[in-house]
Order: C-alpha cells, then structure tokens, then sequence
C-alpha cells in the first residue's frame, strides 16, 4: 500500500472514530462518569439546572464530532485522495486543534477519561497528515504549466 492510499485509509478510521465519539456524546442522558469524578460532585448532588447544562455541552461536542466525521469522509472520498492541498489543510488546520485541545483537556480531567484514546487519535491524525502530504504543498502556489 502507498504512502497516500495509507493516509486515506486512517482519515477514513479516524472519520469513523469521530462519528462513534459523536453518537456516543449525543445519545447521552447523563454526564458520563470520567466528568463526574473530574467535577467531584455526583449528578444528583448539582445544583439546580447544572447537570442540565453540562449536558448540553456533551450534546453539542457529540454534534461537532458527527460533523467532522462527515466531513473527513467527503474529503477522504475526493479532494484529500486526489492530494489537493487546500483539502490537505482543511483537515490539518480543523482536526489538528480540536484534536490537541482534547489531548490536553483529557489529560487535564484525569486518568479516568480516555486519555490513551485521545493520544492514538491525534497520532493517527499526525500520521495521516505526514503521509498525505500533497506534492504542491501551499494551496496559493501556481499549478505547473501544461508542457507544450
């Protein structure tokens, strides 16, 4: 398998991650149990609409994971296989900061959250970038001339 089929073939798991992240968060009643022993406190001990808004938080996260899930799919079937650079950019200026924050975040609530998890996708992601790296780098730069 090449370099760049290689790198399809990880956006294409790491879309699939998203999406199971995202429906994971989504489909939620409750704050999961890794942010319960982050805040220190158990749902029924929040004050007043707390664990309400907490939640929506994890839907909205849940909603931004499907969201990037569909859109490294689309760009895993054209743009980014075809080596396009802006496609190139697209999923590395999208995913490498939400990916980096959520690293960080995770380390940050504790071992208890899926830390290695968080680490395996945002290598995968940094793999995928490295390997996928197109030939004309910089979306800006001029095509080559046609030879005549």
């Amino acid at each position: 398998m090449n370099p760049k089929s290689l790198s399809v073939m990880l956006l294409r798991v790491i879309a699939i991650l998203c999406l199971i992240v995202g429906v994971r968060y989504t489909t939620t009643t409750s704050i999961l149990g890794y942010h319960e022993a982050f805040i220190g406190v158990r749902v029924s001990e929040l004050p007043g609409r707390t664990h309400e808004l907490l939640l929506n938080f994890l839907h909205l996260a849940g909603v931004e994971f499907m969201a990037l899930s569909v859109m490294l799919a689309l760009l895993s079937r054209g743009p980014f296989a075809r080596g396009e650079p802006w496609a190139w950019w697209c999923v590395a200026l999208t995913m490498l900061p939400v990916l980096g924050v959520l690293t960080v975040l995770s380390f940050a609530v504790g071992p208890q959250s899926p830390q290695k998890l968080a680490v395996a996708v945002l290598v995968l992601m940094l793999t995928t970038l490295t390997l996928g790296r197109p030939a004309r780098y910089w979306p800006l730069d001029a095509p080559p001339s046609p030879s005549s």
